[in-house]
């Protein structure tokens, strides 16, 4: 290896980001993002019931009703009437698509995208993508003992997501914690 390359004896921890280091800017925006809004109005209705899209739902409708007393009314609202299913997925699917039109980096949003990327990629809807430079770095980083550290705006779970169809599976690995 290059001794430019080379990491002092000091460091026990590697930090990266996803995003333009370990996997493609465009896999995200192309593939990632296109996926939520191509499936997002069907997730809904079809784990509406679920306790998981449940709580998904009542984290963002708090976030829309917090976003709309800061912002005001460019927010859209979401309805908070769970009896009627319809109006509030509809209007769950307008905030949604704002907050992503907006670039939005919300947690309520990005545990949304976070579910529905894992639902994407148990079934092989998705396949995660990593440059092929990652997988011998991350070999050669853990058989050196060091920690390695993701940073990322998005989920834990979307991390995971992309992570465990290739590097979990090829290198038994354990991403060691999330940094925000």
């Amino acid at each position: 290896m290059n001794s430019k390359y080379r990491i002092k004896k000091s460091v026990d921890t590697i930090l990266t980001d996803i995003e333009g280091t370990t996997t493609s800017i465009s896999f995200v925006k192309d593939v990632l993002f296109p996926y939520i809004r191509l499936n997002l109005e069907s997730y809904l209705n079809e784990n509406f019931d679920r306790k998981q899209c449940q709580e998904d739902l009542k984290f963002l409708i708090d976030q829309s009703k917090s976003d709309f007393k800061s912002l005001g009314n460019q927010v859209p609202l979401i309805s908070s009437d769970f009896g009627n299913k319809k109006e509030l997925i509809e209007s769950a699917m307008v905030n949604i698509k704002w907050q992503m039109d907006n670039d939005r980096k919300a947690r309520p949003l990005k545990q949304l995208q976070g579910h529905m990327w894992q639902f994407a990629y148990k079934n092989e809807i998705v396949k995660g993508h990593v440059y092929e430079d990652v997988v011998p770095a991350f070999e050669r980083w853990i058989s050196n003992g060091f920690k390695i550290y993701i940073y990322s705006s998005g989920s834990i779970e979307a991390q995971k997501s992309i992570f465990a169809v290739i590097l979990i599976q090829i290198l038994d690995l354990k991403l060691s914690h999330r940094v925000i």
